[in-house]
């Protein structure tokens, strides 16, 4: 197998062939010289993108602004449930033990006698304060699963 440094035999012509390490070098020193993209572009490529046939630059702007205000008031939402939530959370306890839950942790095999209420469907995903979406899980469990 010939080495792709030199030019094959049969070529007329011969050029000076660069190492690979020369031109890898340089190819590496071209990357450091790239500037990141900046936020304030990728915005803008995003919103181009997102530009529909017939709208106008106007409508999509429009549109981005209720996404984000639609995220706010759920955000909000969810932060008012909270507060109510933490306000009977005492409450809850007595009537979850009422009801015949375990108040040992909610993953099989967990020991620790620490434990937090869980919801199993979360608030952000549309869950209740509701007992049957309600179980006992260990701290370190319950930030493991998030908002799942």
């Amino acid at each position: 197998m010939r080495s792709l440094l030199y030019p094959p035999k049969n070529r007329k012509e011969t050029t000076p062939q660069r190492p690979l390490s020369e031109i890898a070098a340089e190819l590496l020193e071209k990357e450091k010289n790239v500037k990141p993209e900046s936020k304030k572009r990728r915005e803008s490529r995003r919103l181009e993108a997102s530009l529909c046939k017939n709208e106008t630059i106007e409508k999509t702007i429009d549109r981005h602004k209720q996404k984000k205000i639609n995220q706010s008031i759920k955000t909000d939402a969810t932060q008012v449930r909270r507060n109510e939530f933490n306000k009977s959370r005492a409450q809850l306890l007595l009537q979850m033990l009422d009801n015949g839950t375990d108040y040992t942790c909610a993953v099989d095999g967990c020991m620790e006698e620490t434990l937090t209420i869980d919801h199993i469907k979360s608030l952000t995903k549309g869950g209740s304060d509701e007992l049957n979406n309600l179980q006992f899980m260990c701290a370190k469990h319950n930030s493991q699963k998030g908002s799942k």
